[in-house]
């Protein structure tokens, strides 16, 4: 084939290429129409609203986010929430994917309000559609909006840090040098590196990071006790939040789950915090859903509020660790020995078969420990019962042991 055929035949390819997306775009324009209430959209006025089409969001770094070198997997986890994510638009309720509100819907939304009519014939039924639809556009991009960010937080979570980074996103319209061009909808992906605070506590110097994470309003939400938190105290002047290492080692050593998994609830906690006042401070719930677990203890240091280090639910001054200490006459080795300061004692050994042994850990408050995971998803890995039952000085279970 010379040279001149092989031109004409790409550009046939191409050609029908395009003619292939403009039909594809058409038809998902007209089901949108269809799914928003507006049936038996026109050719023309499928072209005339896809001239109207907005361009796609699009997902980027921050230039201090690509010096630290955790771009790709953030551009990706940003991108999987835009691609992921659909919200219902009024008045219908109809549900949308987010890529497809910010580009396709904005098109008819504007021409809804602008009365369109391409050839003297937008189609029956246009204007009282565009009647209709017209009103919601605002409360619709506000409901995307708000969708696409608490996506993009969710996504953000695994990768931030209270004591490394905390990673959020900014979020904006921008339009392009050209007047005729559409705004398009940009989320920039941002880093917070955090720095520590050191407190002279007991005479020594202990570094402390301020609690935040990314939330909804395209920043991050610092943890703040105001005189309206419940058990703060209303004459206390309002305070930052800071958690030294050492609450989050033990948080972790305890719980036995990995940091990343856990920041969120440690922020969650902070932020709407249940709190036991103490002689020198106050314990704060530790809360994994409707799952309490433990307790911070907190003090206040220099105006702020220090969490100095994680009680699990069974350690020596919880009220539940008193109460176990109080019923078994166990001391604290004896505790530690038997692993019975760690949730996996709870979660992975052969205790939860024993309902003699569950009864006590719920007269002392910690049964529901028991309850967190799913009869099927029960192991017990750990044999714990009977080296418990011998401290108790009880008899060997004569409930059959079940696999």
């Amino acid at each position: 084939m010379s040279g001149g055929r092989r031109r004409e035949a790409r550009k046939a390819a191409q050609a029908w290429r395009g003619a292939d997306r403009l039909a594809r775009r058409r038809q998902a324009l007209r089901e949108l129409l269809h799914s928003l209430g507006f049936i038996g959209a026109s050719t023309p006025l499928l072209d005339a609203l896809l001239n109207r089409r907005y361009p796609a969001p699009t997902v980027v770094l921050s230039p201090l986010v690509s010096e630290r070198g955790a771009g790709p997997n953030l551009e990706e986890a940003g991108r999987g929430a835009l691609a992921e994510s659909s919200v219902a638009l009024a008045p219908l309720g109809t549900q949308v994917p987010l890529a497809i509100v910010f580009t396709d819907y904005l098109g008819i939304a504007d021409a809804c309000r602008a009365e369109l009519h391409t050839s003297g014939n937008a189609g029956r039924g246009w204007t009282e559609f565009a009647r209709l639809a017209a009103p919601h556009r605002e409360e619709n991009v506000k409901r995307a909006l708000r969708a696409l960010t608490a996506r993009v937080d969710d996504a953000l979570l695994p990768h931030c840090r209270f004591a490394e980074d905390i990673y959020f996103a900014r979020y904006s319209f921008e339009a392009s040098s050209h007047p005729a061009d559409k705004p398009r909808l940009t989320v920039v992906l941002d880093v917070q590196h955090a720095e520590p605070v050191v407190f002279e506590r007991d005479g020594k110097r202990r570094p402390a990071w301020r609690c935040g994470l990314p939330f909804l309003d395209g920043g991050i939400e610092w943890i703040r006790w105001t005189r309206t938190t419940p058990g703060f105290g209303r004459e206390r002047p309002d305070a930052n939040v800071y958690l030294q290492s050492h609450a989050i080692q033990r948080l972790e050593e305890r719980l036995c789950f990995p940091g990343p998994a856990l920041t969120d609830w440690v922020w969650q906690s902070l932020r709407e915090p249940v709190l036991l006042p103490q002689a020198n401070g106050w314990l704060v719930k530790f809360r994994v859903w409707q799952w309490h677990l433990g307790y911070f203890c907190a003090e206040e240091v220099d105006g702020n509020i220090l969490l100095t280090t994680f009680l699990f639910l069974t350690n020596a001054g919880t009220p539940e660790g008193n109460r176990l200490r109080e019923r078994t006459r166990f001391k604290t080795d004896e505790i530690t020995w038997l692993k019975m300061d760690l949730l996996s004692y709870f979660l992975q050994s052969d205790v939860q078969r024993d309902s003699e042994l569950r009864a006590l850990f719920a007269e002392c408050g910690c049964g529901h420990l028991f309850e967190m995971m799913k009869p099927e998803a029960r192991t017990s890995t750990l044999a714990m019962a009977n080296a418990t039952r011998r401290h108790l000085q009880m008899p060997p279970s004569s409930e059959p042991q079940r696999d």
